[in-house]
């Protein structure tokens, strides 16, 4: 994935760190956003404390899972199981009902349900 710095946009905003679109860029975008602010410590310290939180959370999600659909915004929109809140659903102790690598609407996500 690109590594994004500190660019500027037309609106003149800058995007800090990139996007986050898996579980592992979560803590990369913390990661860069706290060294571009001057808080890298902060940063660290943050990324392990929401790293230490999902574990706790997988560890008591049990065996038993239950089948989830999330949806992300009444466009309707989906996530499917790789992306960051896939992740975090599986770690909860979720199976997502959307198949691996599908971007895929509410419609059409009720034949897997």
């Amino acid at each position: 994935m690109e590594q994004r710095g500190h660019a500027a946009r037309p609106d003149g905003s800058n995007d800090l760190g990139g996007p986050a679109q898996t579980f592992d860029d979560v803590f990369r975008v913390i990661e860069t956003v706290g060294k571009m602010v001057g808080r890298t410590k902060e940063a660290a310290v943050l990324a392990a404390r929401i790293r230490r939180d999902v574990a706790s959370v997988e560890e008591r999600s049990g065996r038993e899972r239950v089948r989830v659909y999330y949806e992300l915004d009444a466009t309707p929109y989906t996530v499917g199981p790789g992306s960051f809140v896939g992740v975090l659903l599986a770690k909860a102790g979720g199976d997502n009902v959307i198949p691996p690598g599908s971007a895929i609407s509410r419609r059409s996500a009720r034949r897997w349900s």
